[in-house]
């Protein structure tokens, strides 16, 4: 297993709405999430996910409109297929070729490699 390294999160998301009413997605590998009401829902490229309110004000940054910037530092590492991981929103199962990131808070999710390598850069070094 690689050793959890510090990363710099990058990139942008849509805010597609705040969730009125409890219901469910589907994570990249399968697994069932639950949202409930205030969750904010977000897109970026063909992946839609929740959020919960305290995590997304901590880190995401409006750019304008309904557009956000990822913010902040995660610890991250090479997932073992079939690895577990309760999140904010339910357990899931990583699958190939995942990362389990883990924000300062210890919440932990999957991204899947190709999100995680155009999302996810190594932070510098402290000093």
């Amino acid at each position: 297993m690689d050793a959890t390294t510090r990363f710099r999160r990058s990139g942008r998301v849509r805010l597609v709405r705040v969730a009125e009413r409890a219901e469910t997605w589907t994570t990249d590998s399968g697994s069932p999430m639950s949202v409930e009401p205030g969750d904010m829902i977000v897109s970026s490229g063909e992946r839609t996910w929740s959020i919960k309110p305290d995590s997304f004000a901590a880190t995401y940054t409006q750019v304008e409109g309904d557009v956000y910037e990822r913010t902040g530092e995660v610890w991250a590492r090479r997932a073992e297929p079939g690895e577990r991981v309760a999140t904010q929103e339910g357990e899931d199962v990583a699958g190939e070729g995942q990362w389990r990131v883990t924000d300062d808070d210890g919440n932990s999710w999957f991204v899947p490699e190709d999100v995680f390598t155009a999302n996810y850069r190594p932070a510098p070094k402290a000093v």
